[in-house]
């Protein structure tokens, strides 16, 4: 049962933490926050992006409202009143801490460490899958059979995709990008305003044009 083996998981690596290394903990960390990723998208945000009683911009609105909820940010408060603070660039920076940092090297086109490529293999079983293959059994001793082997570099080859043709992304991560990233660029906005890039716009105003493109929430914030 995939809900238990999480759980038996995530309770592990608690535990672990405890027992042991300064490293160590780091890594068990990581791997919970991959752990907890997968449970997030696959037993609240799946059901939500599949119910069909709602149309696309109301299923965008509850998978929001989950995410806000999971990274301790009030939908209500921020979503049913005018917008007094860019709270967007807060969300963003949760929602970036969901993420493990080996998902964040290859995004950027960085070289993942062992450890990093452990954490994302481990989780894709049709990388693994794609990595098996047999050795066949030695004639003059069939009865041993064969062996099952791993092709490593295949294996993480497999695991890693392309994403927006500016890095890479864990094959596993579909899911995640249509359930936690697109929601929440349909609601509120594609791009994140920092406040540093707000003010800079300020200095220029009232020679802005807005061509009233999106949902209006930068125009909201500046």
């Amino acid at each position: 049962d995939n809900d238990c083996s999480g759980e038996m998981c995530c309770n592990y690596l608690k535990s672990a933490t405890t027992k042991c290394s300064a490293e160590e903990r780091r890594f068990f960390d990581q791997e919970r926050r991959a752990v907890d990723l997968i449970k997030l998208v696959d037993r609240t945000l799946i059901p939500l992006a599949n119910s069909e009683s709602t149309d696309a911009a109301r299923r965008d609105s509850l998978l929001l409202a989950a995410i806000m909820k999971t990274v301790g940010m009030d939908p209500e408060a921020l979503l049913d009143h005018p917008i007094a603070e860019n709270w967007y660039e807060t969300l963003h920076k949760r929602v970036s801490d969901l993420f493990p940092e080996a998902y964040v090297t290859i995004y950027r086109n960085g070289a993942p460490t062992e450890e990093e490529y452990d954490l994302i293999t481990a989780h894709d079983g049709h990388a693994k899958d794609e990595g098996e293959f047999m050795i066949p059994a030695d004639k003059d001793r069939p009865e041993e059979g064969g062996a099952r082997r791993l092709d490593v570099g295949l294996m993480r080859r497999e695991a890693m995709v392309p994403y927006r043709q500016r890095g890479f992304c864990p094959r596993n991560m579909d899911n995640i990008v249509k359930c936690l990233v697109n929601p929440i660029k349909h609601s509120i906005a594609f791009a994140v305003p920092s406040d540093s890039v707000l003010d800079r716009i300020a200095t220029v105003a009232p020679r802005i044009v807005e061509c009233g493109a999106g949902t209006g929430y930068w125009s909201s914030v500046l």
